[in-house]
């Protein structure tokens, strides 16, 4: 009886703490993310920051319900359709996990992202990444 009580303790616990998750979904970071609706570039220089992140996450999203821009692996989710909900992206992003290796692979590189969507919060997992992209260098001009 008591591995019986302690099962089923376990499996209430095991459900409350699924229980906030709302969604997930995947999504293809590229190059029309890291743009904002009038076309302006959402990353300058090379700072890493979740705000930054978040931005193009949030663009990624607005692309996807708004714009219909969506890249091939881009799935749908239950939450950000609405603009004053993607407006809680950062918020959300705060508050929940992802690294700064994956901040820094969705505002350099082109990653395949995974994103859980929970009551309050949100995490984020690179599931394939991509090459950092990096500014191309300067040519000159040999030739006087």
């Amino acid at each position: 009886m008591r591995y019986g009580f302690m099962f089923l303790a376990g499996l209430l616990c095991t459900n409350a703490a699924q229980a906030d998750l709302l969604c997930s979904y995947t999504a293809r970071i590229s190059i029309q993310d890291k743009l904002n609706s009038s076309g302006d570039p959402l990353v300058k220089g090379d700072t890493v920051s979740p705000a930054i992140a978040a931005a193009i996450i949030r663009q990624d999203r607005a692309n996807y319900h708004e714009f219909n821009k969506r890249d091939e692996e881009d799935t749908g989710d239950c939450y950000f359709q609405s603009k004053q909900n993607r407006a809680l992206l950062e918020k959300r992003l705060s508050k929940g996990t992802a690294s700064k290796a994956s901040l820094s692979q969705i505002i350099f590189g082109n990653p395949l992202i995974s994103v859980d969507v929970y009551d309050d919060y949100m995490n984020v997992k690179i599931i394939e990444t991509s090459e950092v992209e990096k500014p191309a260098p300067s040519r000159k001009s040999s030739i006087k």
